[in-house]
C-alpha cells in the first residue's frame, strides 16, 4: 500500500522535455513510423539497453520507447519492480505519451490497441516515485487537452504526500503553484478521499498489471 498522506520528500530531476521555469511540456511531433512493430524493441530489450548503459538514456533506449505498444508492455513490466532506478526513463516515456496524445486529439495517428490509455499508466509511475519535481511536468500533461485532463484528476499529484505536496506548492515560485494547490487541497478535503485515494492505486495498478491480458 502507497502511504500518500506521507511520504518521504526524494528530489528528483523532472522530465527533461519540461521546462522548470514555466512547467511547460514542449510538444514534439510524434513519429507514426515508430508503430512498426518490426522496427521497433521489445520492451525487455529496452530495459535491458537501458541498465547495460548504466541507467542513461541513449539513443536506442529512446528509440525503443517511440513505439506506444512498447511503452505498455515496459509499464507492465516497470510496475513489479522498485522503479527509482528507472526514474529517467519513466519521465521520457512520459514526454512520449505527450506527444502521442496530441497527435490523436489532432487526427495525426490512429490509436494502436488502447495505447491512449498509456498517458494515464505513465503518470501512475511518476507519482509512485514519489517526486515533488513532477509535479509540473503532471499539471502540463493534464492541460494538453481536454481529453486528458478530464481523466487526470488530483490523485496524480500527491506521490510525495498530500502535505508535503501543499508545502512544497506554497513556497514555490511557478506560475500555476497556487492553481495546483488548490485544486489538490479541494479534493482531499472531502471525507472519502482517503478511500478514494486507495480504492485509485488499486484500480491503476491493476490495469497496468493487466495490459495485453484480454
Amino acid at each position: 500500500m502507497w502511504h500518500f498522506f506521507k511520504r518521504k520528500e526524494k528530489r528528483e530531476l523532472s522530465v527533461a522535455s519540461m521546462n522548470a521555469t514555466t512547467g511547460q511540456i514542449e510538444v514534439v511531433p510524434y513519429k507514426s513510423e515508430a508503430k512498426d512493430e518490426a522496427a521497433s524493441q521489445c520492451a525487455e530489450k529496452i530495459i535491458e539497453a537501458y541498465e547495460n548503459s548504466n541507467r542513461t538514456l541513449t539513443s536506442e533506449v529512446k528509440y525503443g520507447i517511440e513505439s506506444p505498444r512498447e511503452r505498455q508492455r515496459l509499464y507492465k513490466i516497470l510496475i513489479t519492480r522498485s522503479i527509482e532506478p528507472y526514474a529517467a526513463l519513466i519521465r521520457e516515456a512520459l514526454a512520449k505519451e505527450v506527444q502521442y496524445r496530441d497527435s490523436l486529439w489532432r487526427g495525426k495517428v490512429e490509436d494502436d490497441g488502447d495505447c491512449y490509455e498509456g498517458i494515464y499508466r505513465c503518470a501512475f509511475l511518476i507519482y509512485r516515485l514519489g517526486s515533488l519535481d513532477d509535479i509540473c511536468a503532471l499539471w502540463a500533461a493534464k492541460y494538453l487537452n481536454m481529453d486528458v485532463g478530464s481523466s487526470m484528476g488530483a490523485e496524480f499529484f500527491i506521490g510525495a504526500g498530500l502535505e508535503a505536496t501543499i508545502s512544497y506548492l506554497a513556497e514555490s515560485k511557478l506560475p500555476d503553484a497556487g492553481e495546483i494547490s488548490d485544486y489538490v487541497a479541494d479534493w482531499f478535503s472531502q471525507d472519502d478521499a482517503e478511500k478514494w485515494q486507495r480504492d485509485w492505486e488499486a484500480e491503476m495498478a491493476s490495469n497496468i498489471s493487466n495490459i495485453g491480458d484480454s
